[in-house]
């Protein structure tokens, strides 16, 4: 009866400790599920700053600790590409020509960094050629423009908008002097 009695127990113990890592499983599942809903909850609210607390998890029941730093290292891999494409956006909004971004990325915050970086080196280029226009006029040449076959789309119209304006400033001049000089002969 004895052993009897001993094997009740052993089993008992293991249905029994069975139950507990099952009920902690489903409790460790369970805080894993509040820490990401509340993460998902904070970044559709905006809010990219937000981590997952892994201090919440010992990991000693389930996969809840590492897989609420593996997606920590993925919010921390969308959002520092993002970031930097969102400070160069916002400072070309302001009015500044920011440096290319010489940070590397993969895949498509490759190609995001590589379109910003174009239309940096397009402001660039119109920047230079504005002010070369500007220095090449105040030296007499007249004939100094903005090239508009090196831009396109609404670069391009600027370009022309630009140099019209300019053609347009000239002439007024030119036949201001025409008339200054027609006055000064008698005319």
């Amino acid at each position: 009866f004895a052993k009897r009695d001993r094997r009740l127990v052993e089993i008992s113990a293991r249905l029994i400790g069975g139950m507990l890592r099952q009920r902690l499983l489903v409790d460790d599942n369970t805080r894993v599920l509040e820490e990401v809903s509340r993460l998902v909850d904070t970044a559709m609210a905006g809010d990219l700053s937000a981590r997952g607390q892994e201090e919440l998890f010992d990991g000693s029941t389930g996969v809840g600790f590492e897989l609420i730093l593996s997606l920590n290292f993925l919010l921390d891999a969308l959002i520092s590409p993002l970031q930097t494409a969102a400070t160069a956006m916002a400072r070309i909004a302001a009015g500044e020509l920011p440096d290319v971004i010489e940070e590397e990325y993969e895949g498509d915050f490759e190609a995001i960094r590589k379109d910003i970086n174009g239309l940096i080196g397009i402001i660039h280029s119109f920047d230079s050629h504005m002010e070369s226009m500007i220095a090449e006029q105040r030296a007499g040449n007249v004939d100094a423009f903005i090239p508009e076959d090196e831009f396109a789309g609404c670069f391009k119209a600027m370009a022309a908008g630009v140099n019209e304006e300019v053609r347009q400033l000239l002439d007024v001049i030119f036949k201001l002097v025409d008339i200054l000089e027609a006055y000064a002969e008698g005319d």
